[in-house]
């Protein structure tokens, strides 16, 4: 769905991945908020040996993954290394819908299993790591969405976490070639995209465990119905405050819709809070800070001050 597995692109070398985690924790100690994702991070033992380093160096480190390699041993080895949260990604509540949309006959029994998995690890270990599912809302799967959540919060998972569908990551596709396809709910569809909406807002009133706020979710709406979303923060972006994206090709970027900010060789030389200071990083800045675009990815998507306590106790296991 996001185009990652067709990439041919060799892995860089540990030596480049370990000097990022140092710098990074150098900068914000060892609290920082580490998130490894992938494509699929078990498909690679780079990404494990990078995430095992990130998680020996802070103990705010994460993982997303698609839970398909998520054994029993897998399991138990990930709660060891007291992981802050584990999100997992499920995307239907039957084997039809999430065999579609990831495109393997046997995902849905799997991931689920995964799930599974974990839950009895972190019981048989006594990790406090969070347990996440993430859900990505698109057209094949508008009338599973609210019984996920149902379903993984009754298994025993901590939360669950909303995304819209996005363009794939990888290939050059337009707004309008993405919205042609058949990832974007039809008109058809803006019936079932309102219901879907009114039972997640009034489940998280209830004290259901989303961690997408309340502001969130109505741009969710707003965003797959094709309308303007108002409440991305325009005038006010504060990613560069925030967040900081580390790719597999060694580029350093603030945000995918803007241009790299650096790549991992500079960190050689300088230290991050250095880098971020730099005459263009600034111009950078400043252009993002006035940004107006639809950013709903709910790592990226503007937060008030409750919304990020709110997060913080729904993904932070370390705090309880």
């Amino acid at each position: 769905m996001c185009f990652i597995w067709a990439q041919k692109d060799p892995e860089l070398p540990f030596s480049e991945w370990k000097l990022v985690v140092d710098r990074v924790v150098e900068w914000c100690g060892p609290a920082a908020k580490i998130n490894i994702t992938g494509g699929e991070v078990l498909e690679s033992p780079m990404s494990v040996k990078v995430l095992e380093y990130a998680a020996s160096k802070s103990f705010m480190t994460g993982l997303t993954t698609n839970g398909y390699r998520v054994d029993k041993k897998w399991a138990e080895k990930l709660m060891k290394l007291n992981l802050s949260n584990i999100n997992v990604s499920l995307d239907g509540t039957t084997p039809k819908t999430v065999n579609f949309i990831r495109g393997h006959d046997d995902f849905y029994d799997r991931t689920v299993a995964g799930i599974k998995n974990l839950i009895e690890a972190r019981k048989k270990t006594g990790a406090k790591t969070k347990i996440i599912i993430k859900t990505l809302i698109l057209s094949h799967n508008l009338d599973e969405v609210v019984g996920v959540a149902k379903k993984v919060l009754a298994m025993g998972a901590d939360s669950i976490y909303y995304q819209p569908t996005y363009g794939p990551l990888e290939g050059k596709w337009s707004e309008s070639q993405f919205k042609a396809s058949h990832l974007w709910p039809s008109e058809a569809q803006h019936p079932l995209i309102n219901k879907v909406f009114d039972e997640l807002i009034e489940m998280k009133k209830k004290g259901v465990s989303i961690v997408n706020s309340l502001t969130h979710l109505n741009g969710m709406r707003d965003y797959l119905l094709g309308r303007h979303v108002n409440n991305t923060g325009k005038g006010s972006c504060d990613l560069d405050l925030t967040t900081m994206m580390f790719k597999q090709r060694g580029q350093i970027h603030f945000c995918d819709l803007y241009a790299k900010i650096g790549s991992f060789p500079d960190l050689k030389n300088k230290k991050l809070s250095q880098l971020v200071r730099e005459k263009e990083v600034w111009k950078l800045r400043k252009v993002m800070r006035t940004c107006g675009k639809n950013c709903l990815s709910p790592c990226f998507s503007k937060k008030t001050m409750s919304d990020y306590l709110d997060l913080s106790g729904k993904l932070i296991g370390w705090f309880d």
